[in-house]
């Protein structure tokens, strides 16, 4: 198989959501089986502008039919670039043959890996699959200007700079939640909103939000959802962040973006045979798109112990 069709995207995504739990971020977004594609590597994220606040006007009658001076509203477009991503995996025609040679601690002298080479591709993909999850979440934009410079997408950690509250060491709290939410109010839509931290940071919501209900039995909680005047906001447990962090992101703004390489979206192929040996690489373009950053918020320099 030279190509991964469109089709089989879905074993790719399946095997990354459930295969692997370091890269949730990335299956939140949906994985390698959603997303849009584009024919660069370039690609605009949306248009920002402003417009004054609001206030009464006081215009007369005869100010109403004079000379008006007309307001004109500027954009700037915002882009991001999608990146190369690519694993190579050799096995021996020796090694391939002789999987079932074990050492060490052998469960019922079975061998539970059959194929060697299916192996190394699994474990090249999940190699894909967590590089991917990390730049989108926490990747440095770099726009290719030639061939020896590489793109590199931006992620979302980096692209919040609106609503960014430094929390200065401080201990996650309320407050601190309060004036996040205060802050994405004037632009965010608050359509899809989760709250994405690591574990230190996600102890600190259940913390601040818990709820025991009476029980005589059960103890605990573990908060999946919280219930703002903004409406109601996930939790996901992220371990790709900074302990530091803590990021509430609209999920219905954020989608991967695919550069395809001759129509295909991933590139499985062997490359070209020396000796006793199949090499292959896979090879995939993607970046992704989080819109207009305004939509999303970041506290950072929290206490993390």
């Amino acid at each position: 198989m030279a190509y991964t069709s469109r089709d089989d995207l879905n074993y790719l995504g399946m095997l990354f959501q459930v295969g692997d739990k370091k890269t949730p971020f990335l299956n939140a977004v949906g994985g390698l089986g959603s997303g849009a594609t584009t024919n660069t590597f370039e690609f605009p994220l949306g248009q920002k502008y402003s417009v004054a606040t609001g206030s009464q006007p006081a215009i007369t009658e005869d100010a109403s039919v004079g000379s008006q001076t007309a307001t004109t509203v500027t954009r700037s477009q915002v882009y991001n670039t999608t990146q190369i991503f690519q694993e190579c995996y050799e096995v021996s025609y020796a090694k391939e043959s002789t999987f079932g040679n074990m050492s060490g601690l052998n469960l019922n002298g079975n061998n539970p890996v059959t194929s060697e080479l299916a192996f190394q591709r699994m474990s090249a993909m999940k190699k894909i699959a967590n590089d991917l999850n990390y730049s989108i979440l926490r990747g440095t934009y770099q726009f290719s200007t030639g061939k020896t410079v590489a793109p590199k997408t931006r992620g979302l950690v980096t692209a919040i700079t609106t609503n960014a509250i430094n929390a200065s060491s401080a201990k996650l709290d309320k407050d601190l939640v309060d004036a996040l939410l205060i802050a994405m109010s004037n632009k965010a839509d608050f359509a899809n909103m989760v709250f994405i931290c690591g574990a230190y940071q996600i102890a600190q919501l259940n913390n601040i939000f818990a709820f025991q209900p009476m029980s005589y039995n059960v103890g605990g909680t573990a908060i999946t959802k919280i219930v703002t005047n903004y409406g109601e906001m996930g939790v996901m447990f992220e371990p790709n962040l900074a302990t530091t962090e803590l990021i509430l992101a609209d999920m219905d703004k954020i989608r991967m973006i695919y550069t395809p390489v001759k129509g295909k979206i991933v590139v499985d192929e062997p490359l070209a045979k020396v000796g006793a040996s199949d090499k292959n690489q896979i090879y995939l373009q993607a970046g992704i798109d989080y819109g207009i950053e305004e939509y999303h918020g970041k506290i950072t320099s929290l206490l993390d112990s």
